[in-house]
């Protein structure tokens, strides 16, 4: 076993990566045991592989990642980056192999492309996986798994990078204290967010503690603390408002660049009394604001043209509730329905809809709307009738004049609080699933395979969905059929049609 070298991926390694998932029985390779680079390099197409990463051992691929804008469960904002994969051959895994290495590619081309913050999805048990990532600095915000049963992790380094802006992070020695040891009782421990929606991130380096402030919405860093030498805080509401603060000599002496949206700089020196606030105000033009560290080691950049993150809306049509970003309709506390998604090639999403769609309403009256979105060339139109008696009627157009691959265009989520879920068959057959204490209510199954089941090859008559807070009955107006696949519900009309019918959901009385 030699030396793994890394490097980022080719499709000159496709063969070697394939091997390498075949070896393992990962994913592809478990369901795919014939798997060729083709098919491999065919399927990162699919995935939309925004670059990978290959650690190899002379000719052969020791380890493999590889970085989305789409998982299984989300679509990343932007500035986001998805770690889908990170495998290591089994071989390997006893080995002591670079993971600073590995994770300083992954770093240089993730800012290089604009990245601000990495995710990955990981599950609950996965100790390993959860182990290796927070190792690399990731940190857990929600403690709570997603209805996808998964994790989600954000690792802010790429952001840090780009804040500490000329100074090369991954040569100081910030990255050994992100390798240092992590208790496995720490590893669901969430970082805390404040009331502004900031987080800490601590380090160490050139012999300093420092600790940054990032936005979590904008991933951004907004504010820099080096310990008795300097703080300095972004005013969130004013991006302009810099608030400054010296504890040192050194520091006495602010020296500040504000660099206009056409490249133009102004800039401004004061000095200030040790331990009194100061703030600065960049004129209105200004893009982002430098603020040279007094050891003339690092400047820091704080951006002052910011979108502002978009906040929830939401309309209440009891037993209902519309989210107006994502267009996901909450049935109750243990059942919604999501908005439409396609599949291959991704163009929103795999299963959870994309909380940044820009859906426009048009209302009839309060409880009878239609809710529209345009994405790549793809039109869909959804009228919503939610009525007082806590009975919904939802039906979906589509306008694809590419004929690009839609999924099913129904499909609901399951939460833990849903207790079971009974298919009626038109054959007078019946299939119920209880709730129990793994993490999914229907476990994954074999590469698609989950649309061949038994009761998923026939139509349904109706679904019955129980949880702590009553019961529904979903059916529809044109013969479905239905599969689950982890903790969803999907429903497949027979027809093929760009008029998909309507969808009933009723809460039944107590």
């Amino acid at each position: 076993m030699g030396k793994i070298v890394y490097s980022y991926y080719t499709d000159a390694d496709a063969e070697a990566v394939a091997a390498l998932f075949t070896r393992n029985q990962f994913y592809m390779g478990k369901y795919e045991p014939e798997m060729t680079g083709a098919r491999f390099t065919e399927n990162q197409q699919k995935k939309g592989m925004i670059f990978g990463i290959v650690g190899k051992d002379g000719d052969k691929v020791a380890n493999y990642l590889a970085c989305y804008t789409v998982g299984g469960q989300r679509v990343c904002a932007p500035g986001e980056l998805l770690v889908g994969i990170i495998l290591v051959d089994k071989k390997y895994r006893a080995a002591v192999f670079s993971i600073a290495e590995m994770f300083n590619l992954l770093l240089e081309k993730a800012v290089e492309l604009g990245y601000r913050v990495l995710l990955t999805e990981i599950g609950k048990t996965n100790l390993a996986s959860l182990l290796l990532n927070r190792k690399t600095g990731a940190l857990l915000l929600d403690a709570e798994p997603t209805i996808h049963g998964e994790l989600v992790l954000y690792n802010y380094m790429p952001a840090l990078i780009r804040h500490v802006c000329t100074d090369d992070i991954l040569e100081t020695d910030i990255m050994p204290s992100l390798l240092s040891h992590v208790g496995k009782k720490d590893l669901l421990t969430p970082t805390p967010v404040d009331a502004q929606g900031c987080l800490e991130m601590h380090a160490k380096a050139n012999g300093y503690d420092y600790v940054f402030t990032v936005e979590r919405a904008t991933a951004l860093v907004v504010g820099s603390f080096i310990e008795n030498v300097f703080y300095a805080r972004q005013e969130l509401r004013d991006r302009h408002v810099l608030r400054y603060c010296a504890y040192c000599e050194k520091a006495a002496t602010a020296k500040l660049t504000f660099v206009g949206r056409d490249g133009t700089e102004k800039k401004l020196e004061k000095n200030c009394p040790l331990g009194k606030m100061q703030t600065f105000t960049a004129p209105s033009d200004c893009d982002h604001i430098l603020l040279e560290d007094p050891d003339h080691q690092c400047i820091y950049r704080y951006d002052v043209q910011v979108q502002p993150p978009k906040r929830p809306k939401s309309r209440a049509f009891a037993p209902f509730t519309m989210q107006e970003n994502s267009g996901c309709l909450y049935c109750g506390a243990g059942l919604f329905e999501l908005w439409p998604c396609f599949t291959y090639p991704y163009l929103e999403g795999a299963i959870v809809p994309n909380e940044n769609k820009v859906l426009s309403f048009t209302f009839v009256n309060k409880r009878l709307f239609t809710a529209t979105a345009e994405i790549n060339g793809v039109r869909i139109e959804r009228r919503y009738d939610l009525r007082q008696d806590g009975r919904a009627a939802i039906s979906t157009k589509i306008d694809n004049p590419e004929g690009k691959t839609l999924d099913p265009l129904f499909h609901f989520g399951f939460t833990e609080t849903q207790r079971s879920c009974t298919v009626y068959l038109t054959d007078g057959t019946v299939m119920t699933k209880k709730r129990d204490n793994t993490e999914y209510m229907f476990p994954e199954l074999p590469y698609h395979d989950y649309q061949k089941q038994p009761y998923s090859e026939k139509t349904f008559d109706r679904i019955e969905v129980t949880s702590d807070d009553g019961t529904f009955v979903i059916t529809t107006d044109m013969p479905s059929r239905c599969f689950f696949h982890r903790n969803y519900l999907r429903l497949l009309p027979e027809t093929d049609a760009t008029d998909f019918g309507t969808v009933f959901i009723e809460k039944q009385l107590r």
